[in-house]
């Protein structure tokens, strides 16, 4: 993780349903990111619970989703972070 990585967990779907909590306040966090199956996932809103985040889910996630979830930091203006996913490239010859 980076700088601005505050929360990194793997759970399973079946563990979240539609809904999980986070032990990161709302107030903390600038992004969270959402990969389902190793694919981004935009479809998910999150709430304030005071001390932590509550992330809503706009579907029902089973045993057989792999989710991960990423809580990114607000920063500074002196530097800029992001995220990004790995690129790669087969070769088949």
């Amino acid at each position: 993780g980076g700088g601005n990585q505050l929360y990194r967990e793997n759970k399973n779907g079946a563990d979240i349903g539609i809904t999980t909590v986070i032990p990161v306040a709302y107030n903390e966090i600038n992004e969270i990111v959402v990969f389902i199956n190793g694919s981004d996932f935009t479809n998910f809103t999150y709430e304030s619970l005071i001390t932590d985040t509550k992330i809503n889910f706009g579907i029902l996630l089973n045993q057989f989703d792999d989710v991960l979830i990423v809580a990114l930091g607000v920063t500074d203006d002196s530097f800029q972070r992001s995220w990004s996913t790995a690129v790669t490239n087969i070769h088949v010859r």
